[in-house]
């Protein structure tokens, strides 16, 4: 890709057959290849763009109802009279290094 003043030179591969198709419809049309595709960029850019302000509300509303889900059981865990602070989500102590390598079946001494 090469940039010359504000426009810039593109080179990508096109399967041959829908190259030569697309010629053909390029020429049928009056147009250059260069102004075909710079209309179908702008176009899909605008189409791509509508969509945009939807896709942004649904993550809102999935990150919501993620956020609300783990809230819920959070306190649910807290309620059952759990620890201050304890993750509701592990479910056994975290061991400390000298444990964790004790039961390692290489090097532990537990063996």
């Amino acid at each position: 890709m090469r940039i010359t003043g504000t426009r810039t030179l593109v080179n990508f591969r096109a399967d041959t057959d829908v190259l030569k198709a697309f010629d053909n419809a390029c020429s049928l049309a009056s147009r250059t290849r260069t102004q075909t595709l710079n209309d179908l960029m702008r176009g899909f850019t605008v189409k791509a763009a509508s969509k945009m302000p939807k896709q942004i509300a649904e993550e809102k509303r999935s990150y919501k109802a993620l956020r609300a889900a783990v809230e819920r059981a959070y306190e649910r865990h807290r309620a059952d009279g759990s620890k201050s602070g304890q993750s509701p989500f592990r479910t056994r102590p975290r061991k400390g290094f000298a444990e964790f390598i004790a039961d390692d079946p290489i090097v532990g001494k537990n063996r």
